[in-house]
Formats: structure tokens, C-alpha cells, sequence
């Protein structure tokens, strides 16, 4: 999961960097701009515009699942009203094969 976020939030960013016209690369060099300055002061406040709803997305989803993942990974709840009647029983292959199965 992480690996599949980090990509997707990594596309997002290369995009939004993309999206800022090259004219701006241009404005930037026009002005005397060094690389950092151009990438603070110009490209990013503009990439963010187009970076921020689709990354908000994704880490909503990311939240959602997550959520799922841990959901699912915890154990099912279990009541054996049988177990106090027979301690001694061994239990048998179709309660192990109920006890895989999920809900």
C-alpha cells in the first residue's frame, strides 16, 4: 500500500510540475532568478494549484484503505459454548476450517 500511494502521490507532484508553462520558466531567467529561487517563487505556488485537490484525494483514500486493511486483518471473535461442556474434546477439522473462513 505504500508503494502504490507513493507512486500515485509522486505522479501527481511530476504533473503539477509539468502543468506550469514554460513561459514562467522563461519570466523566471528574465528576472535573474536562480533555480531555487524560480522553483520557490514561481513554479511551486503554481503547481500547488493543480497538486493540491488530486493529492487530497489520495490521501483520503489512503485513509479509507488502511482502514479496510485493518478490518480485515483483525481476528474474527469467537464464542465456544462447547468448551466448557467437553475441555478435553479435540477439536475437529471443521472447526478449524469454520475458524478460517472469514465473516
Amino acid at each position: 500500500m505504500t508503494l502504490y500511494t507513493a507512486s500515485y502521490i509522486a505522479e501527481i507532484v511530476r504533473g503539477g510540475i509539468q502543468a506550469v508553462a514554460y513561459g514562467q520558466h522563461e519570466a523566471a531567467a528574465a528576472l535573474g532568478l536562480n533555480g531555487m529561487q524560480e522553483t520557490r517563487l514561481i513554479l511551486l505556488p503554481q503547481a500547488l494549484r493543480v497538486i493540491i485537490p488530486p493529492i487530497t484525494s489520495q490521501y483520503l483514500n489512503l485513509t479509507k484503505n488502511s482502514s479496510l486493511a485493518v478490518a480485515v486483518g483483525l481476528p474474527r471473535p469467537r464464542v465456544d459454548l462447547d468448551d466448557d461442556a467437553e475441555p478435553d474434546r479435540p477439536r475437529d477439522r471443521g472447526d478449524l476450517a469454520r475458524d478460517a473462513l472469514p465473516i
